[in-house]
């Protein structure tokens, strides 16, 4: 189950990464804006990514160009250009953005919320990311069980055999590079998630590649046989996971590649991957690249749903804190391929007699599984292709560890898509 599809609107940009496109425009380095707003490198370049991915582009130039409505009233950019290093970098900035007046342009228009339909199976937006249904605490009962296996930690990169089955390029209208992955344990048991970062660079010069999001779930390796049949792993556990880094396909191949260096998540180590004769090379990446990992012998996700779900999460959490995201339900079955005739599969009314209950978890991070009803009554009910925006928060564990997580939301009813998103937790 994925959520890789969010609104690409002006509307779900957070605060930061409204911040990150102002830097964007000046032609800032994501070194620039990591010591510009004081994070890291590692998180300016995921910022980078959810805009690229939110805006649908493929390069920060291209981000950088697009002429956004604001809707949202925020602080001028120049007091983040006054804390990047070096008096030239703040004069060329400022000079380049004289005639800019530090902010997106005004519209003027209507917000999304007071929009109606602009074709006949888009609906309209009973609740927007401007002005979401709010959160209202109404815990609730769940038959959902949490997902995260107490006292298993993340996996180091020490602990982890990287192989490198089969890799090459192909060309199919856009040139584009791919490298399949499985990753096994040596170790104990731990766990991975669901992509790799992965670190690119030509000739020793790193490449600033930024990654996509995925969902689908955590995975929980055991040291086992390299090759399935031989013994059963625990239950919930896996001997291995496999899946490929690839280009993107919003971005294709721009840029040659020498060296592969990929990573299960912050402060848990790398390792680099080895071409070698027998099973090829990737040769270049573009703007972006998209990272999968899947247990073994699995693959896509569940259907069967008739209302959509959508996440829209940061990218990064930390111990101790709330982390607050937004959930879109789209009153529209998923398209699906059929034989003529195909059945109508036209939506009803989404009525709530009693609001449903949702169980929520931060995959990985013990003691993050909660349940709690949706604030309903506000979109209550909801027509066809109708969409409506609600405000969540997860708490995340004082003693969760750093590492990769996924916040997996979902409905205790199957009419609901279920849904989820990875994120790190940093130090």
């Amino acid at each position: 189950m994925s959520s890789r599809g969010r609104p690409r609107h002006p509307d779900i940009l957070t605060p930061r990464e409204w911040e990150v496109l102002e830097l964007l425009r000046a032609g800032a380095s994501n070194a620039q804006i990591a010591e510009g707003l004081d994070i890291t490198e590692r998180t300016a370049k995921f910022h980078v990514s959810e805009i690229l991915s939110k805006l649908g582009v493929a390069t920060r130039e291209e981000a950088a160009a697009v002429a956004l409505p604001e809707r949202r009233r925020w602080r001028a950019a120049w007091p983040l250009w006054a804390r990047i290093a070096g008096a030239a970098t703040v004069a060329a900035a400022a000079a380049g953005l004289s005639m800019l007046a530090w902010g997106v342009l005004r519209t003027g228009g209507p917000t999304e919320a007071q929009r109606g339909p602009s074709t006949p199976d888009e609906g309209v937006v009973l609740a927007s990311a401007d002005n979401p249904v709010p959160l209202v605490d109404l815990p609730a009962s769940s038959d959902a069980k949490p997902l995260t296996i107490s006292g298993v930690p993340p996996c180091q990169a020490a602990n982890l055999i990287f192989d490198l089955p089969s890799a090459g390029t192909y060309n199919n209208g856009a040139e584009r590079s791919w490298w399949d992955i499985m990753v096994r344990n040596k170790g104990g048991p731990c766990f991975i998630g669901p992509t790799l970062d992965a670190t690119f660079a030509n000739n020793g010069r790193a490449l600033w590649v930024s990654p996509e999001r995925v969902g689908f779930h955590i995975i929980y390796l055991e040291n086992g046989p390299q090759y399935p049949g031989i013994s059963n792993p625990a239950e919930g556990f896996t001997y291995n996971a496999q899946g490929r880094i690839q280009t993107s396909h919003l971005s294709p191949c721009t840029t040659p590649v020498t060296q592969l260096q990929v990573s299960a998540g912050p402060s848990l180590g790398a390792v680099d991957l080895k071409p070698n004769a027998a099973t090829g090379w990737g040769t270049c990446v573009g703007a972006m690249y998209r990272s999968e990992l899947h247990p073994e012998g699995t693959g896509g996700g569940s259907g069967g749903y008739s209302v959509q779900t959508e996440l829209d999460a940061p990218a990064f959490a930390h111990a101790g804190e709330r982390v607050r995201f937004f959930v879109t339900l789209l009153n529209k079955p998923p398209v699906t391929s059929c034989a003529p005739p195909c059945p109508d599969r036209s939506p009803a009314p989404l009525e709530w007699p009693q609001c449903p209950a949702y169980h929520q978890e931060l995959e990985g991070a013990t003691g993050s599984f909660s349940s709690n009803q949706l604030n309903c009554q506000p979109v209550n009910p909801m027509p066809p292709y109708a969409k409506a925006i609600f405000e969540m928060h997860i708490d995340v564990p004082a003693d969760a560890r750093p590492g990769p997580s996924v916040l997996s939301f979902g409905f205790d009813d199957t009419r609901y898509q279920e849904t989820s998103i990875n994120l790190w937790i940093e130090p």
